[in-house]
C-alpha cells in the first residue's frame, strides 16, 4: 500500500542515534501516512536487531559495503512508496509534526511551485543551524577560504566567529524564503521528481550530492 511520506534514513556507525529519530518520527507524526526505509552502509553495528526489536514495520537494507551517502539513498528510494521522500539525517530528531507540515505545505503548494524543501534545523540547545545555502561559486569559494586563512593569521578568526553568532541568532528570518538549496540532513521532495532527474549523482560518495541534486532541479 501506498504512503504520502517515505522517510529515508542511512546509517554509518549511528544505531543509537538512528534508533532516537525514528522514535522521534513515529512519536510525532500524525498527520499523514508514512513509511521508514533505513540502509546501513556495512556498519554492522546491531542497528537492524534493534529495529526488529522495537520497530519491525521499519524496511532495512543492509549494504556489504560502504557505498555513501547518495548511493544509499537512491537505494532506498527504489523501494519507496511514498508520494513524497523525507531524506532525514539519523542525528536528527523531530519536536513536532514536521513531515506532515511540509506534506501538507507541498500539496497546498503545487507540484509545478517548488522542486523541494526543509526545515530551519536546531542543535540541542535550539540554536538555529545550517540548514540551507546559495549555490557554491568557484571563485567566491576561493575569495572565502582566503579570508578565512587571513583572519587565522591575524588572529581574528575567535572574535569574527563570535561576531557571526551572535548576529545569525538575532536576525529575524521569514517563516518561508527561497533558497538555492536546503542541506540533505532534511531533504523533502515529490518522489516523481527525485527519479525523474536520476536521483543522486553517485558520483558524489559523501557531502555536496544534494547541493548538485539541486542545482539539478534548479536547471
Amino acid at each position: 500500500m501506498s504512503k504520502d511520506v517515505s522517510v529515508l534514513m542511512v546509517n554509518y556507525h549511528t544505531a543509537e542515534l538512528c534508533e532516537k529519530s525514528i522514535a522521534s518520527v513515529y512519536e510525532m507524526t500524525h498527520g499523514c501516512s508514512f513509511e521508514i526505509i533505513v540502509v546501513d552502509n556495512a556498519s554492522y553495528d546491531g542497528l537492524d536487531a534493534r529495529l526488529r526489536d522495537r520497530f519491525p514495520k521499519v524496511r532495512f537494507i543492509q549494504n556489504d559495503v560502504n557505498v555513501g551517502f547518495g548511493r544509499a539513498n537512491n537505494l532506498a528510494a527504489q523501494g519507496a512508496t511514498g508520494k513524497y521522500l523525507f531524506m532525514l539525517n539519523p542525528d536528527t530528531s523531530l519536536k513536532n509534526d514536521a513531515i506532515s507540515l511540509l506534506f501538507n505545505f507541498m500539496e497546498e503548494a503545487g507540484q509545478e511551485s517548488i522542486g523541494a524543501v526543509g526545515v530551519q534545523l536546531e542543535d540541542q540547545e535550539g540554536n538555529p543551524i545550517h540548514s540551507a545555502a546559495p549555490f557554491k561559486k568557484p571563485l567566491k569559494e576561493l575569495i572565502k577560504k582566503f579570508r578565512r586563512l587571513l583572519k587565522k593569521a591575524l588572529f581574528m578568526e575567535r572574535v569574527s566567529i563570535k561576531h557571526t553568532s551572535k548576529k545569525r541568532q538575532s536576525k529575524e528570518s521569514p517563516l518561508f524564503q527561497p533558497v538555492d538549496y536546503v542541506t540533505g540532513a532534511d531533504l523533502f521532495m515529490r518522489r516523481e521528481l527525485f527519479e525523474q532527474i536520476g536521483g543522486y549523482d553517485e558520483a558524489f560518495f559523501l557531502y555536496y550530492e544534494e547541493t548538485e541534486l539541486q542545482n539539478r532541479l534548479a536547471k
